[in-house]
């Protein structure tokens, strides 16, 4: 029997041998006979389609990405591997800011119950961000604080 303990502050599954002080500072420990296989790590990409300069920040319920700035064409990407959990669904959010708005504007960039993709490529614009060269999803918007 294999212990996983699932890091609050890391998206990653984390292999700790039971019996030392470490344990303690996980705060869900799920048993499991041995880790499938095939579970592929899932890259998500951002880029730039806007041509000012883009701020953005990425999180998800754990893993905050920190904020970075992606001039007109730049793109960044993150590695994660989506959860084993059924109750525990992964999802990664980000924020966009540009000069000449005043407003946040909000994208799920990983929903597992939504996007089916393990390459998830995002070309973000003024109206929203387009996945995998699909349909246009808008913003969702607040103001900034």
């Amino acid at each position: 029997m294999l212990m996983v303990f699932l890091d609050q502050t890391h998206s990653r599954l984390k292999n700790q041998i039971w019996g030392t002080n470490n344990a303690f500072k996980y705060s869900k420990i799920v048993m499991v006979s041995k880790l499938p296989e095939n579970r592929n790590c899932t890259t998500v990409e951002i880029n730039n389609d806007i041509e000012v300069d883009l701020t953005v920040h990425c999180k998800s319920k754990t893993d905050d990405l920190g904020v970075r700035t992606l001039g007109p064409g730049i793109g960044f990407q993150f590695e994660f591997t989506p959860s084993i959990i059924i109750f525990a669904r992964t999802l990664y959010y980000c924020s966009f800011q540009w000069p000449g708005d005043d407003k946040l504007h909000f994208l799920d960039v990983y929903d597992e119950d939504r996007w089916n993709c393990n390459l998830c490529s995002w070309r973000i614009t003024r109206d929203g961000g387009r996945l995998n060269g699909g349909r246009l999803i808008g913003w969702n918007i607040s103001p900034k604080s």
